[in-house]
């Protein structure tokens, strides 16, 4: 699938060369997608190819395009604007998102108190999607880790590759509240982060805590997945000491101003 050409040419979205073989037809059709949209082949707004096609670039059924189609809107990267058509929309415009997130910024959120969400969350959603993922799921979860090792001196940049890869496992781990809660803390996740990720020696550090987080979910270790899960949260909290921060901090502060200089990739409003 290309951002830029016309519905049946050769695209820069075509099936990854390994994608695992054993994926149904219509999971890396999935795949494929959320790879053009997380890289930015495919925009915000951007209108996807017809259903014809979706299956004549990837040699399947339209029924099978359909089912793909189908998960991708479920899932929030795709909608429709009318019957025959769909385009590519960010997770943030889900009302209940948008309305969770203002009511996180009417209140004084510390850091000690996100910090005992995450402790909540993280590992329990890396355990669900240790016991739940996908080959999907797996494979947006390498693209995600392959940006951040590219974005390593691009701090901003890889403070939203950050947050993308945890909601991809909450997205795992199959339960849609737990996916609503999770993207909704990142409101105050990015600007948090971005306080002190500003060097390439902790970029390196925290993605090689997701490179091992990930591979104990493609492994289905959920007791050691939600180990890992912990460590990282636990090393988020001595990053954030290591700083001279304080723990009782209102981070709610820092969301705008964080905000108005942290970029907007590709699938964020």
């Amino acid at each position: 699938m290309s951002a830029r050409r016309p519905p049946g040419h050769d695209s820069a979205a075509a099936l990854p060369e390994d994608q695992p073989a054993g994926s149904r037809a219509y999971e890396r059709i999935v795949a494929a997608v959320r790879e053009a949209i997380i890289g930015g082949a495919l925009e915000r707004g951007q209108r996807l190819p017809s259903e014809a096609a979706l299956a004549v670039e990837h040699g399947v059924s339209r029924s099978t395009v359909r089912e793909a189609l189908r998960v991708l809107q479920e899932s929030g990267f795709v909608e429709r604007t009318s019957p025959r058509i769909l385009v590519v929309r960010a997770h943030t415009d889900e009302p209940a998102f948008r309305a969770v997130s203002h009511a996180l910024r009417r209140r004084t959120v510390t850091f000690a108190a996100l910090y005992e969400s995450l402790m909540l969350l993280e590992p329990e959603l890396a355990r669900l999607a240790a016991q739940r993922r996908e080959p999907a799921d797996l494979e947006i979860l390498k693209q995600i880790l392959a940006a951040q090792h590219a974005h390593a001196r691009d701090y901003a940049a890889w403070c939203r590759l950050d947050e993308d890869f945890h909601v991809a496992i909450a997205e795992a781990s199959g339960n849609a509240p737990l996916v609503l809660a999770r993207a909704t803390l990142g409101e105050l996740l990015v600007p948090t982060v971005a306080q002190f990720v500003d060097s390439e020696r902790a970029t390196r550090a925290a993605t090689g805590f997701h490179e091992r987080l990930f591979e104990e979910i493609a492994a289905a270790d959920a007791d050691f997945a939600a180990l890992t899960a912990r460590r990282h949260v636990e090393d988020f909290h001595r990053a954030w000491e290591r700083s001279g921060l304080d723990y009782h901090r209102d981070i709610s502060e820092l969301i705008d101003a964080a905000t108005a200089r942290l970029p907007q990739l590709p699938g964020r409003s």
